[in-house]
């Protein structure tokens, strides 16, 4: 049985789908994953799969941009006839169903997030919502990792309840994150915070910080910590700059 797996980039399957790309291969499937290049690619490609590359604009709204990632899509499936294919995250999620409705393929969607185009209000955002509503007529399953989503999608009726299902998260490999035993033996007396995130405010980093300055008041020995990598090319000033993390410090 052949399985596609499309994401939005090689790093995207790489830290999030490893494990369930091994367990398929494990039971004999015949899996190719199709995500555009980066620098884990190559070691994505040591799994013993199948890669095909394509170009993917994640943040763009060029319509000849994604027409031409349809196309490839529409090319890649016809190429490979896959059993059945598993899309994550947007772009996969719209322009291969749709694909996969030209061609005849079943497939599985998979909601991890929704993104900035359900928190702001714009053109982009309802254009986005629209065809998340035409696609997702056409998919067999969509499935979603918390309630809240899922209750989004079906009161903007982008999605009908008999097609969803409701998983408990991507999941962590306990093995490959495991503590070293120098981490173990090292005791932290202060309670911590961590907030691991792309340091953009859509990501709730001023609510963070709010809730930081609160927690402080109350327990002064309580360490509130953050990391997360500087966005470029951001639209609508949402990135956060240098100077005000250095502001959040004091």
């Amino acid at each position: 049985m052949k399985i596609a797996i499309v994401a939005n980039t090689s790093w995207n399957v790489f830290n999030f789908r490893k494990g369930l790309v091994h367990f398929l291969i494990e039971r004999g499937y015949e899996v190719t994953i199709i995500a555009p290049r980066d620098k884990y690619t190559d070691e994505i490609k040591k799994w013993h799969i199948t890669y095909e590359e394509i170009i993917l604009e994640n943040k763009g709204t060029n319509p000849l941009a994604d027409t031409r990632f349809f196309r490839k899509l529409l090319h890649l499936y016809n190429h490979l006839k896959p059993d059945i294919v598993l899309h994550f995250t947007i772009k996969p999620n719209i322009y291969g169903t749709l694909a996969c409705r030209r061609l005849k393929i079943p497939c599985i969607n998979n909601v991890s997030g929704l993104g900035t185009t359900f928190i702001r209000k714009s053109i982009s955002s309802r254009i986005a919502h629209l065809l998340y509503r035409l696609a997702f007529r056409f998919a067999p399953k969509v499935f979603f990792q918390n309630e809240e989503d899922l209750r989004i999608f079906l009161d903007k009726k982008l999605v009908n309840f008999s097609q969803t299902g409701l998983l408990p998260g991507s999941g962590i490999d306990l093995v490959h994150f495991s503590p070293t035993k120098e981490q173990e033996q090292t005791i932290r007396k202060p309670f911590v915070f961590l907030m691991i995130a792309r340091l953009i405010y859509d990501k709730g980093l001023r609510e963070y910080v709010e809730a930081a300055k609160i927690v402080k008041n109350l327990y002064p020995d309580t360490q509130i910590e953050l990391i997360g990598s500087y966005e470029k090319n951001t639209k609508h000033l949402l990135n956060i700059t240098e100077q005000e993390v250095e502001q959040w410090k004091e």
